[in-house]
């Protein structure tokens, strides 16, 4: 599976809620939000608003119902057991390196990191195609022949 920034998040609470996520043998990830409550304040001190933080998250939950916790993947990063290859820009102004890199601190048995510096939010591919795509072909070679041989 691969997702691009909220595809991440969607494709790791796939991993988290699905009886099918057994099945899949890799994840790549592209600037994946990883938890909201952060991000909202992470936009409320970027655009000076951040008393506002908090009331934006309640009335997110009161108009649409979401539930923050179902979408907070760092705070359940143990469970997680899928190789991850995980692209994230340094310049991202969307979803702040911090954030993925905490991730990829807790579970390097799992996740594939890099960096790309410069990068914007999902503009790691536009950096240097070549090696992305290169990149990818690898992590997918590995984590296929690691089904294939039953690890």
């Amino acid at each position: 599976m691969m997702g691009l920034s909220m595809g991440g998040g969607i494709t790791l609470a796939f991993l988290r809620y699905s009886a099918l996520a057994p099945r899949i043998a890799g994840v790549v990830l592209d600037s994946p939000p990883l938890e909201w409550r952060s991000l909202i304040r992470h936009f409320a001190r970027r655009y000076y608003v951040r008393p506002f933080a908090r009331l934006v998250e309640q009335l997110t939950v009161l108009k649409s119902g979401q539930d923050f916790d179902a979408v907070d993947h760092l705070s359940v990063m143990d469970r997680f057991q899928t190789p991850m290859l995980l692209f994230h820009g340094s310049a991202d102004r969307t979803v702040p390196v911090a954030h993925v890199e905490r991730f990829v601190r807790a579970r390097p048995d799992i996740v594939e990191y890099h960096r790309v510096e410069g990068a914007e939010h999902i503009r790691p591919w536009n950096m240097d195609p070549e090696w992305y795509e290169a990149t990818l072909t690898r992590f997918i070679r590995r984590v296929l022949a690691a089904e294939k041989s039953g690890e």
